[in-house]
């Protein structure tokens, strides 16, 4: 009975490894999305400098100017909720694989443990099979 309680956490350690590998997946895909959105972020910052940088201009340009600086703001605004979002997500995502690796080494251990049960218990009875007399003499 041993042997199957031993391979029943043996294939939970095994559910649990393929998940990890799953969120180990995704996070790397949320690091990847983050560094694309700071790249853009960057950018986004960078062009706001450059037009708030000019020089002497006329109403029409003060109002074109204004209304780009306004789209920036916005794509800026965008951008950062979006980083703020995927931040809390990866968050998410590695307290999870902490949690499913702590509970994947739980699982082996009961393994482990059953196994060493059902080693002890055929010892004792391949014990328990051998005349007294020589055990005595062994």
């Amino acid at each position: 009975m041993t042997a199957r309680r031993a391979q029943l956490f043996e294939r939970l350690a095994k559910r649990d490894q393929v998940a990890l590998h799953k969120l180990a997946r995704t996070a790397r895909t949320l690091d990847e999305e983050l560094g694309r959105i700071d790249g853009l972020i960057t950018q986004l910052e960078e062009i706001k400098a450059e037009k708030t940088a000019s020089g002497h201009q006329s109403a029409s340009q003060l109002r074109s100017d204004a209304w780009y600086l306004q789209q920036i703001e916005e794509q800026l605004g965008t951008m950062r909720n979006r980083k703020s979002f995927l931040e809390t997500d990866k968050g998410d995502v590695r307290r999870r694989m902490i949690e499913l690796e702590h509970r994947k080494t739980r699982a082996e251990d009961h393994a482990r443990a059953a196994r060493a049960q059902d080693r002890d218990e055929r010892e004792d009875k391949q014990a328990a099979l051998i005349p007294l007399r020589n055990r005595q003499a062994g």
